[in-house]
């Protein structure tokens, strides 16, 4: 046939040599080249070469291994060599397959034989034949089988029982006899089928073991050495006191970590000693041993108990100090890092002060001082001071490991108490005393500030008259106290107490006797600064004096705390002011910028030109914010037009420069219409004067208004508010329920 002619016929099926077609019933060529570059094609497969050639041309046979039309199959695995036209098996097959095509096995039992009952010295096997426990080709019918079996532990090959047939029974019974006692066999069986082969490679075994006594109350005198890492375990061999007795092969000793948690290490070992290496410091193992024997362990020894030595790094955590029910006690707790520290541990605690708070935030220098705590992880650390700051460092003491400076710190605050000081008389400041009136000043000693105990919040103060033996108290926040009113010619004994947040010491009192003189002139009562003006560097003061007719006039002393001998010093006509009728008004200009000074301004008269009691205030010249316009209301309401008046407000804080009003619609009778806004308003005041008035035109028949005026220096004030309702076209007059006055106020 010529080369690449095409075949019409289906190629699918792998024909011997010189075959070709669907069923092989073509044949390619009466010479010796048989099919050989021939090319066939089908239009369902396309084109190749026939069976057992493949190239271009389909001139060169299969390749080892291959077979069938372009080669394109291999040989199966089992095959040692395979026809290149057909791949049947021609060089015969891989052990316990069956020719021609190597693709099945012989038979094997899928289920070992089963333990039936085993004695000191032998094992009965039940080998079941059932169909569905026969695994391999169905063309080979087992006829016989034959028993193996060898010593668990052995790597030599099978012993052998005598070749039996199966017979008719799925069931036999087998009894290996003249084993050893205590010993763990394998076993297994094969069968051999009609042909006489067998498959000795697909062995399904199982272990079974002779019977033995297995040693009881065995007494191990166990006993137990260690150190920080290691412990080391010893204990007396087990010698058999019965011939049927079990072999001790070995022994296994537990080391038990953690009973509850079941962690443990095991080990095995024929020897009498073990040792285990790498522990936990200070952790205390449970130690077992067992004999185990060919048959299994024997019953386990009683626990004995070991606890390493503690050394190294011992983390701690959790520290924390706090108060009790005491200011000089911190009750200091901890926590061990690591649970598995069993041992007892000494704690060293360390303290010192860290900062006075009653002094300042300012760290101190202070020595440590130690106390020791035994296998408890609490202590109370007692006898310090209150309001203070201490450094607290806990260290477990332990071999091998140096703690750091800043390892296992904490600090801790004790609360504040009563002071264990007095304040001191200032002698620089002499005692001042007339016939109503005494001035008595005094300090607290800064080098003694850790006996304050607390945050100072002033001081309470006791005087008692002698005569009568009547006292007043009274408490304050200044290092200085004026009486006025006193009697004259009375003997006083003033007593001064330091006090902080938690109150003050009886026991520790700065005392001071004294005597007034004569009568002398009152003071100025209602003394206060309402107005500033930082730009001119002027103030204004405002007081009252109720005996008017023996004064010819003030003396206004005004003093720079800082500077305490730079007073300034002017006399003054009585007259009253303008704004606040019944009142005394001044001004006092010249001052320093955002300075703090006192006023004293005292009441003179022909008796005593020098004046009497001064009145004081303290102040600073730095302006801020003004008070709100007092009283607002409304005094005329028109359809279209509000009037409205305010008192002059009590404090400037500055300079009153003028009165901003803001004015807001809420309402109105065309809800439509409503709400109209208006600009801002201004009033600027040239003078000052009790009351101030303002009209607001333009409004609308019938609506509510909201309005508000605030005072304006270089600050705003409040807004003082009040709703105002205008009359309606048709109305002849105001309503007295169509004007509300508000008194709350509102921050611009």
């Amino acid at each position: 046939m010529a080369q690449n002619q095409l075949i019409p016929t289906l190629v699918y099926k792998e024909c011997n040599k010189n075959k070709f077609g669907s069923d092989c019933s073509g044949t390619c060529s009466t010479r010796e080249t048989f099919c050989q570059r021939m090319l066939f094609c089908t239009s369902r497969y396309g084109c190749s070469c026939a069976s057992g050639y493949t190239g271009q041309f389909c001139d060169q046979k299969c390749p080892l291994g291959t077979y069938g039309r372009d080669c394109q199959k291999k040989c199966g695995e089992n095959c040692n060599s395979c026809d290149i036209y057909t791949g049947v098996c021609i060089g015969g097959c891989k052990n316990n397959f069956i020719l021609p095509n190597c693709t099945e096995k012989y038979p094997w039992l899928i289920t070992p034989p089963q333990l039936v009952s085993s004695d000191y010295n032998s094992v009965k096997l039940n080998v079941s034949f059932e169909i569905n426990n026969i695994a391999g080709s169905k063309q080979k019918t087992p006829l016989y089988y034959q028993i193996v079996y060898k010593q668990a532990t052995s790597t030599s090959n099978f012993d052998i029982l005598d070749i039996k047939k199966i017979g008719d029974s799925n069931y036999n019974i087998e009894k290996i006899d003249n084993l050893l006692l205590g010993t763990e066999y394998t076993f297994g069986a094969v069968v051999i089928t009609n042909d006489g082969n067998f498959n000795d490679e697909d062995i399904n075994t199982k272990s079974y073991k002779t019977q033995c006594l297995i040693p009881k109350n065995i007494d191990y005198r166990l006993k137990l050495a260690k150190d920080a890492k290691n412990i080391t375990v010893t204990w007396e061999k087990y010698n058999k006191k019965d011939i049927l007795e079990c072999e001790i092969k070995n022994y296994m000793i537990k080391l038990i970590f953690n009973q509850k948690k079941n962690l443990h290490e095991v080990a095995y070992t024929s020897s009498n000693k073990y040792d285990f290496y790498n522990l936990v410091p200070g952790h205390t193992y449970a130690v077992q041993v067992s004999a185990i024997t060919t048959f299994g362990p024997t019953e386990p020894s009683d626990l004995y108990y070991e606890t390493t030595d503690v050394q190294g790094y011992i983390s701690i955590r959790n520290i924390t100090a706090n108060t009790i029910d005491s200011d000089t006690i911190l009750h200091l707790t901890w926590d061990l890092n690591n649970d598995d520290i069993d041992a007892p541990i000494t704690y060293m605690i360390k303290y010192k002060i860290n900062r006075h708070y009653s002094c300042s935030r300012r760290t101190v220098d202070s020595n440590w001082t130690k106390i020791v705590i035994d296998n408890k992880t609490e202590c109370n650390i007692l006898d310090l001071i209150p309001n203070t700051q201490y450094i607290i460092k806990v260290e477990p003491i332990t071999t091998g490991y140096t703690y750091g400076p800043n390892e296992n710190t904490v600090f801790g605050k004790t609360t504040t108490s009563t002071p264990s000081l007095a304040p001191v008389l200032d002698v620089s400041q002499p005692i001042y005393v007339n016939n109503q009136t005494a001035l008595i000043k005094w300090y607290v000693d800064k080098e003694k500030c850790n006996k304050l105990n607390g945050i100072v919040t002033g001081f309470h103060i006791v005087l008692k008259n002698l005569m009568d033996m009547t006292q007043t108290v009274k408490e304050t926040e200044e290092t200085a106290v004026e009486y006025t009113n006193l009697n004259p010619t009375t003997d006083y004994e003033l007593r001064v107490y330091i006090k902080t947040d938690k109150g003050f010491n009886v026991n520790y009192a700065l005392l001071v006797p004294f005597k007034t003189k004569s009568k002398y002139l009152p003071p100025v009562e209602e003394l206060s600064v309402y107005k500033k003006n930082p730009k001119s560097r002027e103030i204004g003061l405002r007081w009252n004096y109720r005996n008017d007719t023996e004064v010819n006039g003030f003396i206004i002393q005004a003093n720079p705390d800082s500077q305490k001998t730079n007073v300034k010093q002017k006399t003054i006509e009585p007259l009253k002011c303008k704004a606040w009728p019944t009142m005394y008004c001044t001004t006092v200009d010249n001052l320093t910028r955002s300075t703090q000074y006192t006023i004293k301004v005292l009441a003179k008269s022909v008796d005593y030109p020098s004046g009497g009691l001064p009145g004081s205030i303290n102040f600073n010249t730095m302006d801020g914010s003004p008070d709100e316009p007092k009283n607002i209301k409304a005094i005329c309401v028109d359809t279209k037009n509000v009037t409205i008046e305010w008192d002059i407000p009590w404090v400037f804080n500055g300079a009153l420069n003028s009165f901003i009003i803001n004015v807001e619609e809420i309402s109105a009778v065309d809800a439509d219409s409503c709400c109209a806004s208006f600009p801002v308003m201004e009033l600027q005041v040239t003078e000052e004067l009790p009351t101030y008035n303002y009209t607001i035109n333009d409004l609308k028949p019938g609506s509510t208004y909201l309005i508000g005026v605030m005072s304006k220096t270089s600050w705003y004030s409040q807004a003082n508010k009040i709703h105002v309702t205008t009359l309606l076209d048709t109305a002849a007059e105001m309503l007295p329920s169509e004007v509300s006055e508000d008194n709350s106020t509102e921050t611009n």
